[in-house]
C-alpha cells in the first residue's frame, strides 16, 4: 500500500515552500538534530537560528553496501517570498552517503533527496555544527 504522506503524492512535481515545513511529509527540525525519513519521503526542513559552518548529510539504514541506492540531495534556503533557492549540492559515492559542510546562513533551510534509479529506503537526515 502507497504511504500518503510520502513526498511523491504531496508534492507531485514541485518542491515545498516554507509553509509546508512542520507540516505531513515534511518534518522541521533545529540544527544539530537530525530526523529519521520513512522510504518515499524526500524532504525536511531545517531551522538555523544563527549563522554558523554546519555539515548536513544523509545516512542510509541499508548498511554500506553496493546494492544500496545511490542518494543525493540539494540544500535550498527559503528566499523572502518562502520559495527553495539552492544553495550546495551533495552525491554519494559507493559504500558512503553524502554529506554537504559549508557555512549557513540564519534562517530554514530545505534537504531535497532522491535516489538514483532507486527508491531512498529509510533515510537519517542529520545535522552538525561545525
Amino acid at each position: 500500500m502507497d504511504d500518503p504522506l510520502a513526498s511523491d503524492v504531496l508534492f507531485p512535481g514541485y518542491l515545498p515552500v516554507l509553509s509546508d515545513c512542520g507540516e505531513p511529509g515534511v518534518p522541521l527540525f533545529d540544527l544539530g538534530d537530525s530526523v529519521t525519513l520513512p522510504d518515499g519521503h524526500l524532504y525536511a526542513c531545517v531551522d538555523v537560528g544563527s549563522a554558523t559552518d554546519a555539515t548536513i548529510g544523509l545516512h542510509s539504514t541499508h548498511g554500506g553496501t553496493e546494492d544500496e541506492p545511490d542518494l543525493r540531495f540539494t540544500l535550498h534556503l527559503f528566499d523572502a517570498l518562502g520559495d527553495p533557492v539552492a544553495v550546495g549540492h551533495a552525491d554519494d559515492t559507493v559504500g558512503t552517503d553524502p554529506e554537504l559542510t559549508l557555512g549557513l546562513d540564519q534562517g530554514t533551510y530545505l534537504v531535497d533527496l532522491d535516489a538514483f534509479g532507486a527508491a531512498t529506503g529509510v533515510v537519517v537526515v542529520y545535522t552538525e555544527t561545525a
